[in-house]
């Protein structure tokens, strides 16, 4: 099981057998994530082998009531409480769906409305240099660490745009931007925490997909 499928059955675990909304499940494993809650999970070698068989679903749920018993205590779930079990076959059904919906998402991408926005000459200068030294390396993964910088100001920026300056034209007041801007840069500190630990894992050939998707 790879570190993406190992957060997405804890979220679906969350959901599951605890009764918590995908909403909460989500924010509940993307904080556990910033924690560093799930970094041991490399350390286990059955974990880096595909071909390994992995635990059963009864056993990555007593991992979950004991990792997660002080979390979900806070968002008022007793952790010991197992709501609703679903075959894996049935699991297995739902999940294959919203793959295939991404597939036809990525297919008519170019035809579907979008928003921009506009940042400084200098971060396009400096994400043009850095998309540049990525797509030419002869070992991409050595750009790991620079591109999570990018993507985390990429990301501020883009905040910035549609949220602080839209305040700014309104005339919000300055209680209410710095009180936003507060709000924000804890949204931004989250968001780039989870992305960087993603994009630090990332192999060539996914950073490459990264960087095509960012140029374009």
């Amino acid at each position: 099981m790879t570190y993406e499928e190992h957060l997405d059955e804890v979220t679906t675990l969350l959901t599951e057998e605890f009764g918590m909304s995908d909403e909460a499940a989500i924010q509940m494993v993307m904080r556990a994530q910033a924690d560093d809650f799930f970094s041991g999970h490399d350390d286990d070698p059955s974990n880096l082998h595909p071909g390994t068989r992995s635990p059963g679903r009864e056993s990555r749920l007593q991992q979950v009531q004991i990792g997660f018993a002080g979390r979900l205590q806070q968002a008022g779930v007793d952790p010991t409480l197992n709501r609703r079990p679903m075959p894996t076959q049935a699991k297995t059904a739902v999940k294959a769906a919203p793959k295939a919906k991404a597939k036809a998402k990525v297919k008519t991408a170019a035809a579907e409305p979008f928003l921009r926005f506009y940042h400084s000459a200098r971060l396009r200068t400096k994400t043009l240099a850095v998309l540049a030294a990525l797509e030419q390396a002869d070992d991409p993964e050595k750009h790991r660490e620079t591109l999570a910088d990018l993507v985390v100001e990429l990301t501020e920026s883009g905040m910035d745009y549609y949220y602080l300056r839209a305040l700014k034209l309104g005339k919000a007041g300055f209680v209410v931007e710095q009180s936003a801007r507060l709000a924000m840069s804890g949204a931004v500190k989250l968001i780039g925490s989870v992305s960087r630990t993603f994009i630090v894992r990332m192999d060539a050939a996914q950073l490459l997909v990264v960087s095509r998707h960012i140029a374009n």
